[in-house]
């Protein structure tokens, strides 16, 4: 789970591994090699640092996101596709973030998968891509999809467990060629109050992605005062972490969305996401707002990402399993 390449993102998907500071190669793909000098090499890794297609590498800056460039490199999260009932579209996709929380079992947001009525819908077709992949269409990725033969919704909290058929492991690892992806379960922790969560991750580094717009990649920082109690969308009170920030490229906390604390081989779930909240800068920020060739007074947004921090055993509640309901 360490990084420990750079990743520089080039048109048309190429990727180039930043190593060559000690080899003096690049490597375009894996089918060719091309030996550059030194003067060369950096010319190349500052130009595209410059044009700030940098991709994700081993200190990125906080808060900002950066395409994913590698199936695997985040094995705990999923992906989670079924299909909605559209009024004038028929059935449409539907694309949920999850995380793996044992061999059978996947953590999700309840609010994904409810209607308008806030009850759970029925889930047409739905499938569980697990490995933190790039592409779900591809010949890996079709090893790595499961069907979902139950959910579970527990009382009173804002998650949903979703679970494979019988005999099916979400941990079983597949290799393809040269690529190998090894999901991974995440670790959960119970949060007592704010203070705890604070005292345990305050200046860490801890990395969130989701599969809104793509896969993406963020870390970011837990500070004082950012992690607090509240009510939300008609749920009891519970821990709750929001961040915000000069950021309008989508929304890194979509609901389901995996925030984690990786040590070594652990992967510690922090929080799990809500969804964005966006607030319109005005004059009192600082922020005086701009009219457009048409006169339109235009306004900027700064993104707020929101968090569900676990504040009851989630393992305890996963195995037991005498509610499990079988999906339509």
């Amino acid at each position: 789970m360490k990084h420990t390449q750079t990743y520089i993102f080039l048109p048309k998907q190429i990727n180039i591994t930043a190593s060559c500071f000690e080899s003096h190669k690049i490597y375009p793909s894996k089918h060719q090699t091309t030996t550059l000098n030194m003067k060369t090499c950096l010319s190349l890794v500052f130009f595209y640092l410059f044009v700030g297609i940098l991709s994700h590498r081993p200190n990125e800056v906080p808060n900002r996101i950066y395409v994913v460039s590698q199936d695997g490199k985040y094995p705990y999260h999923v992906a989670i596709l079924d299909k909605i009932e559209s009024k004038y579209f028929g059935f449409v996709d539907n694309i949920c973030d999850g995380i793996i929380a044992n061999e059978r079992v996947v953590v999700a947001m309840k609010e994904c998968f409810q209607d308008d009525e806030g009850k759970l819908r029925p889930l047409y077709d739905a499938k569980i891509y697990v490995g933190g992949l790039i592409d779900l269409d591809s010949d890996i990725a079709k090893q790595l999809t499961y069907s979902i033969s139950s959910f579970k919704a527990p009382k009173n909290l804002p998650i949903v467990f979703l679970q494979v058929e019988e005999g099916k492991n979400l941990l079983t690892k597949v290799k393809v060629g040269d690529l190998e992806v090894a999901p991974q379960a995440v670790v959960f922790e119970k949060f007592k109050d704010s203070d705890q969560v604070t005292q345990r991750f305050q200046g860490k580094t801890l990395d969130a992605t989701t599969y809104d717009r793509g896969f993406r990649h963020s870390t970011l920082e837990i500070n004082e005062g950012q992690v607090y109690w509240k009510k939300s969308r008609g749920e009891p009170s519970h821990l709750r972490f929001s961040i915000e920030e000069d950021v309008n490229d989508g929304c890194m906390s979509s609901k389901g969305a995996p925030l984690v604390q990786v040590d070594g081989e652990t992967v510690t779930l922090v929080g799990i996401g809500l969804g964005c909240d966006y607030r319109q800068m005005m004059e009192k920020d600082q922020y005086k707002p701009f009219s457009n060739a048409r006169g339109m007074v235009l306004y900027k947004y700064n993104t707020i990402r929101n968090y569900w921090l676990p504040s009851v055993d989630v393992g305890e509640l996963i195995v037991d399993v005498n509610q499990w309901e079988k999906v339509y």
